[in-house]
């Protein structure tokens, strides 16, 4: 079949398409995806591939594809998920796609039993269960936890405990729980001990919430209740636990002093930020939650030649918030995204509210986005540093690691200034696979006066 009996068969095929939102799907002769779209409405958005306003790399998709399918989807919200969930499937060449041979991890916490546990998972596929993710390193999710484990002990074993009558933990059956005595944990003071009815529901539930707030990265509502606690504590005598507590409080202050505090007037959201360079591309994820900076990611992805930095973003942010458990009701980026508003459609139904996109023109937001671009640019230079690496564990290793210094030492490092390049000395400790910190995936935050932008 020559190249113009293939164009004719094609836009036969497009001809029967129904006018409904879904996803489309471009074969080869030997039915291997090459591409995976969504669309409001599947004939008109098929259609605009035959069009003459084509980028080089849909033509070249164009001129080797045979067959082109379709699958019709409820809504918009549908589509993005499905189309998601396709190209994670077949890896099509001229997708921008998420360069992860393996899921991205998640936190999970175990809701569903009378003493949950906290660990991390690749699955969601516990309805029960709260999850928080994706991350992109599970190195540095691990040591969250183990951080996490220390501030607020929890159990990580298997076993079946249940609340008794007066809310006392047991272990069901009892000999499950080997010499009927807690294990180490319990004497490192990294576990209360449910399992030997140590502690109540009620008690043990109260450490989770605030585990939950530390996830969240609720810092502020997390320090004034862990104060109240401690005060009250003092009031009625308790001074054993009130110095439990305080020596908790003080334990997150310093491990929480490593992070930068910026002022955004209690506002949750997402900044979005990405680089190219020969088909290779890196998006720089800032998440901002109650007006502070509380964790960031950076994340590869490929086959993006031909393709700018918006269209990079907005394929991003599909793949990324259609697995996301958590959306902020806004999403920042240095640049409008092709397709914004079917964006923001899908964003608002997969939160359950309002979520916008914006691209701010001056102000802290601005300078946030430039920094996450110039975050990206970084992790995309030390990806051609490490020619021969895989790039996934490249940025999911070395770049994560490299990003627990704060914003890459961009903003706190006033003798560097702003966005200047890392000496050779920083580009090789980062590079070093052991590197890593106790919240490379998770919240951090420093107490100092607010800064301004």
């Amino acid at each position: 079949m020559n190249k113009g009996e293939r164009r004719e068969s094609l836009e036969t095929q497009i001809a029967s398409f129904p006018d409904a939102p879904g996803v489309y799907l471009f074969k080869d002769g030997r039915g291997r995806v090459l591409y995976v779209g969504k669309a409001d409405v599947l004939r008109d958005r098929v259609r605009a591939y035959f069009g003459p306003s084509l980028d080089v790399r849909h033509v070249r998709m164009v001129e080797r594809s045979e067959r082109v399918e379709f699958a019709v989807t409820g809504s918009i919200s549908e589509a993005y998920l499905l189309e998601a969930n396709l190209i994670k499937q077949h890896k099509p060449r001229y997708n921008i796609r998420l360069k992860d041979d393996k899921s991205y991890p998640y936190v999970k916490i175990t809701l569903g039993e009378d003493f949950p546990r906290i660990l991390r998972t690749r699955s969601l596929g516990d309805r029960t269960a709260r999850y928080f993710g994706p991350f992109a390193n599970a190195k540095s999710v691990d040591q969250s936890l183990d951080l996490l484990q220390k501030l607020f002990p929890y159990r990580t074993c298997k076993l079946t405990i249940l609340a008794g009558d007066e809310g006392r933990g047991r272990t069901v059956p009892a000999s499950a729980l080997p010499g009927g005595r807690p294990c180490l944990l319990f004497h490192l003071k990294r576990c209360t001990a449910p399992c030997v009815g140590n502690t109540t529901k009620d008690e043990y539930r109260a450490t989770i919430d605030k585990s939950v707030l530390f996830l969240e990265g609720r810092y502020e509502t997390l320090a004034r209740a862990t104060r109240k606690e401690m005060e009250s504590a003092a009031e009625t005598l308790e001074f054993e636990r009130a110095a439990a507590l305080r020596d908790r409080l003080t334990a997150i202050d310093r491990t929480l002093d490593r992070q930068e505090v910026h002022a955004y007037k209690g506002d949750d959201f997402d900044v979005l930020a990405a680089s190219l360079a020969e088909g290779d591309a890196v998006v720089h994820l800032f998440r901002v939650r109650d007006g502070t900076i509380v964790g960031r990611d950076h994340f590869a992805l490929e086959g993006s030649e031909g393709a700018g930095p918006p269209e990079v973003i907005a394929s991003f942010l599909r793949q990324h918030y259609s697995a996301a458990t958590m959306l902020p009701p806004e999403i920042v980026t240095p640049a409008t995204l092709p397709e914004s508003a079917s964006l923001e459609a899908f964003l608002t139904e997969r939160r359950g509210g309002p979520a916008r996109l914006l691209v701010p023109q001056r102000g802290k937001k601005r300078h946030l986005a430039e920094l996450a671009e110039r975050n990206a640019k970084d992790a995309l230079e030390l990806l051609a540093h490490l020619v021969g690496n895989d790039a996934q564990s490249i940025v999911g290793e070395a770049t994560v690691a490299a990003s627990d210094d704060p914003f890459d030492g961009s903003v706190t490092d006033a003798d560097r200034g702003a966005g200047a390049p890392h000496s050779d000395r920083t580009l090789r400790r980062r590079t070093h696979p052991a590197v890593g910190d106790d919240l490379g995936a998770l919240p951090l935050r420093r107490r100092s006066a607010p800064w301004e932008g």
